[in-house]
Order: C-alpha cells, then sequence, then structure tokens
C-alpha cells in the first residue's frame, strides 16, 4: 500500500454533523480495514484524539512543553506512536460548529492570534466554551481529497505550517481553501486513546504491587497473589472506560455498576448508574488521562475540576495533592497507573 493511498483514507474530513459517536481505528490498521473507515461517512466526534498531519511535507503539529509557539515534527508515517504525546489533540466542541483542539500533556489549546500559531493559556478541556474566547475556535473546510483547512472565523485565517515546518496563520481571506494552498492542507488523522472507551482494563500501581479496586462502598487496591498477574477470576478490580465528554473518561465498576468518583474530600464511588453511557450532569465521575510513561502503558488518572490524580498508598486510594496537568511530575509514584487491557471494545456494527 502506497503512502500516497495510506494518506487518503486514513484521514478524517467529513462535516461535524452526523458524525458517529465514537471510533475506532487500530495503528495496524491494514488497506481493506482502511477502506471500510474511509467510507464509513466520518471517523470522530467530540472527544476524539487526532493528530494534525501535512501532507506535502509530511510533518505533524506538535505543541511542545516549555514553548508558547506551536513547532512541527518531520514523519515520514501517517499514523502516530504512542509515546508521541505532544502531537495528540482532543476535539472539543466549541460551539456554534466549531472546534478546539487541545493537548493533554500541556492543558492547553491550539490557538492562531492574527498571523501566529502559539498556544492558548492553561486551560482544562472540558472548560469550553468559555466567554471572549475566539483565538482558540476553528471550522473544518473541507478541501477535497480528505484534505481539510482549520478555518479561524474571527481573524479569517487558516492554520498554515510552511515547508521548513514553521506554524503561522494563513494571509486574510473568506472560508474557501484553494486549491494550490499547500500549506493549509491537513489530514485530521485517528490516534489510540490511551484509555479507549469500551474497553476493560485493570489499573496496576507497581509502587504498591496492588490493583485499583472498586467496592459496594468505597475504593481501594488489592493485591494479586502473583503481582503483577490479573486473576482470571476477579471481578472488582474490572473497570469499562467510558467516553465522559471533552476527552475524559469515567471508569465503570462493572460488578458494584458505578463509577470512581472524585469529590472534594476523598476517591470514592458514585451511586449506582447504568454503564452503556456516562450520565448527563455529572463531573466528579470523569478524568483525564495524562500519559507519563506511555511506551510502558503508564498514565495518571487527573480530575479537571478538582486539579488532583488519583493516588494509591498501600491499599488506601486517595487523592493527590493539588497540581495542573501541564505540571504533574513524572517522579511521582503512587499516582501511576500501569494500563493492563482485559477486553478490548466490542466491534462496532
Amino acid at each position: 500500500m502506497t503512502m500516497a493511498i495510506c494518506l487518503r483514507v486514513a484521514v478524517i474530513w467529513a462535516s461535524l454533523a452526523g458524525i458517529p459517536s465514537s471510533f475506532k481505528l487500530s495503528e495496524e490498521a491494514n488497506e481493506t480495514e482502511l477502506s471500510q473507515v474511509s467510507s464509513g461517512g466520518g471517523l470522530y466526534s467530540f472527544g476524539s484524539t487526532v493528530a494534525i498531519y501535512n501532507p506535502r511535507y509530511q510533518r505533524f503539529v506538535q505543541m511542545n512543553k516549555g514553548s508558547n509557539s506551536m513547532t512541527s515534527k518531520h514523519s515520514g508515517r501517517i499514523h502516530l506512536e504512542m509515546f508521541e504525546t505532544y502531537e495528540r489533540f482532543i476535539i472539543v466542541d466549541a460551539g456554534g460548529g466549531k472546534i478546539a483542539l487541545h493537548n493533554s500533556l500541556n492543558n492547553r489549546f491550539l490557538k492562531l492570534s492574527d498571523g501566529s500559531m502559539m498556544t492558548s493559556p492553561i486551560k482544562a478541556a472540558s472548560n469550553l466554551p468559555m466567554p471572549g474566547w475566539y483565538s482558540e475556535y476553528f471550522e473544518v473546510i473541507d478541501g477535497g481529497n480528505g484534505e481539510v483547512g482549520l478555518y479561524n472565523r474571527h481573524f479569517q485565517r487558516f492554520v498554515s505550517m510552511s515547508g521548513h515546518g514553521t506554524m503561522y496563520g494563513s494571509p486574510q481571506r473568506g472560508d474557501t481553501l484553494p486549491h494550490d494552498w499547500y500549506d493549509q492542507r491537513f489530514y485530521l488523522v485517528p490516534a489510540r486513546p490511551y484509555l479507549v472507551p469500551g474497553s476493560v482494563v485493570g489499573l496496576y500501581s507497581e509502587t504498591n504491587q496492588n490493583y485499583l479496586r472498586l467496592t459496594e462502598h468505597g475504593m481501594d487496591g488489592h493485591r494479586p497473589p502473583h503481582p503483577p498477574h490479573f486473576p482470571s477470576g476477579w471481578a472488582w478490580e474490572k473497570f469499562k472506560v467510558v467516553d465522559a465528554g471533552a476527552g475524559r473518561v469515567g471508569l465503570y465498576g462493572q460488578h458494584w455498576r458505578k463509577f470512581v468518583k472524585m469529590d472534594g474530600h476523598s476517591v470514592t464511588v458514585s451511586p449506582w448508574a447504568a454503564g452503556d453511557h456516562f450520565p448527563n450532569g455529572w463531573g466528579a465521575e470523569a478524568f483525564v488521562v495524562i500519559p507519563i510513561l506511555p511506551n510502558e502503558n503508564k498514565i495518571m488518572l487527573w480530575h479537571p475540576g478538582l486539579e488532583r490524580c488519583v493516588k494509591m498508598s498501600g491499599t488506601s486510594v486517595q487523592r493527590s495533592p493539588h497540581k495542573q496537568a501541564q505540571d504533574l511530575p513524572t517522579g511521582w509514584g503512587s499516582e501511576i497507573f500501569k494500563v493492563v487491557v482485559l477486553e478490548d471494545p466490542p466491534d462496532e456494527d
């Protein structure tokens, strides 16, 4: 399969209206799988994870820590590896048919201001729409052949990438994308989330040699007989990953039919709930997955409202000290969990 075919079929280019509520695309998808997905009428929804790829220059848009400017990275392959964290963006509903693009590791949005591309102020993805924000809002413009433009209507400019990889705002124009504007043409490529909605996982603390466990009345840690092996007969330690919107997830204990919950004092459990969807209006049960050592499937579970992580100390499960997502120390041990995938998401009909 040639690179040109890969680029054409592994893309997102449908309008936001009527797009399915979820997507699933393996990083190892073959030509048949890609063709089936491509013809499905749309690949992403709000909350999906994507990479922004310029096919002419073979570069990903990148949001680096320690820099307010947007950058890019050359890559001859179109899919992201799990360790590529600066290139991942959550598609967030900005209202009025517009989207915003949020990087969880930096806890910032992509921003266009006049002719410059930069990062937004620190803001959790779940905090949009924000009054007075317009530099971070984009419309997806169909460029044909699977390509899209990202158009900021306030400044009347497109997100742009030069041949050297410099990010900038295009000259001002209307919301049509000229056929010879190569700097403004991108593929939005699906990227596998670190916790995939619909999957069932165990969350293992190597520091404590315990799995996270949801009981009828609370949370604790439970050590397996042969760490880190997950015993086949365990049920309380299994969590179904549920899409909670804006790039967040809920962790649902199917045995007790409750979600993991963080309130103002503790990490506990929610009231009873069905696990086929995330309940409307709930926020205490929604967490952001922060990749710490993604090649080893190690993450932190950060609560955007309380700005704390789930922490395990021995068998006790509690809240971490207060910390913004972009400032989480990689040296923390009790807040890091290794994702053990027990069941893949069911195939969609």
